[in-house]
């Protein structure tokens, strides 16, 4: 079972691409279906996520800073390991939590993401669904760096996509 705490932030300056409760759907049936595939990723059953809708010139800033690549994308992600890692807590171990949630951001960039789903004929909905799925997959590990990866990442997308009934993922 799958517990999300989702937090939805957009700047004033942004059109906003889908409700709190879409993307919280979204990304819970990514997980979902995710930990059905690979019974490895049961551990991580507690997530907070940050979606973060963005215009071009923060989403162009990330992708500059983080990637390297001095263009905006239509989305981002980041996954967070245990934040407790990092620290020497010997001491007050007890104090501690037990579990901790898996943490990650979304970045979606909206005039990119728009621009897309008029160019490909879809919904917006459609389209950032599509890419909220996508990202939440990247959060558990998923790539498409190799042929095989895409495959296996697209054949997840078609098939939560579908569960969600949206029928058009390519």
């Amino acid at each position: 079972m799958i517990h999300l705490d989702l937090i939805l932030q957009m700047t004033d300056s942004v059109n906003k691409l889908a409700e709190e409760h879409q993307f919280s759907n979204w990304c819970e049936r990514a997980l979902q279906h995710a930990l059905i595939q690979n019974t490895a990723l049961n551990a991580h059953s507690e997530w907070q996520i940050t979606v973060r809708i963005v215009d071009a010139a923060e989403g162009q800033a990330l992708n500059r800073d983080y990637r390297h690549k001095d263009y905006a994308t239509n989305v981002l992600s980041f996954y967070y390991d245990n934040p407790f890692d990092e620290f020497e807590f010997s001491e007050y171990e007890e104090a501690l939590p037990e579990y901790y949630p898996s943490q990650g951001d979304i970045i979606l960039c909206a005039p990119v993401v728009i621009q897309e789903a008029l160019e490909q004929k879809k919904s917006l909905l459609e389209h950032t669904a599509h890419l909220t799925v996508h990202a939440t997959l990247h959060l558990l590990g998923y790539d498409h760096e190799t042929d095989d990866e895409a495959r296996l990442m697209e054949n997840l997308e078609i098939a939560i996509l579908q569960e969600l009934g949206f029928n058009r993922a390519y």
